[in-house]
């Protein structure tokens, strides 16, 4: 912490993660994170940011938050499932949710090189009062395709 004349920032990361086996052919994994953002900047001009109104005009609150769940099972000698979500949260002043689901499929055609296929969707949900107007602002929603070649080196 600074002087009532310095800047001052604070940001503090707090990560927790859970892996392991559930069944034979079931791995699970499970992440939690929390950050805490302040910047505190301490002025009597007017912020020109409509976003980012902390409890100062230049101060600023970015708390953030995310939880996720993978799950990875394989389902045939030679084939893996991939299913995941993940809801990432904004607090104080950009205050939106962001979900996101994931599935795909790996087939290994040898040893070392396998190929990959995944689906993911995304649904933005803004929570921010902008002029008045509360949420809903920027909501989304998206879908995305990824395919891969992977390849192991000795």
């Amino acid at each position: 912490s600074g002087g009532t004349d310095t800047q001052d920032l604070d940001r503090n990361r707090f990560l927790a993660t859970l892996s392991g086996p559930a069944f034979n052919r079931l791995y699970l994994i499970f992440c939690g994170m929390y950050e805490y953002n302040r910047l505190d900047t301490p002025t009597v001009g007017y912020g020109g940011n409509n976003f980012g109104t902390g409890s100062k005009p230049f101060s600023f609150i970015g708390d953030v938050y995310l939880l996720s769940c993978n799950a990875n099972c394989r389902i045939a000698k030679n084939i893996n499932s991939t299913l995941g979500y993940q809801v990432t949260g904004s607090l104080g002043n950009n205050r939106n949710i962001l979900n996101k689901v994931v599935a795909g499929l790996e087939y290994d055609i040898n040893p070392s090189a396998s190929i990959e296929a995944k689906y993911a969707f995304f649904d933005f949900l803004d929570k921010r009062s902008v002029n008045g107007i509360d949420g809903g602002f920027n909501d989304y929603y998206a879908h995305g395709i990824s395919f891969a070649f992977k390849k192991k080196f000795p």
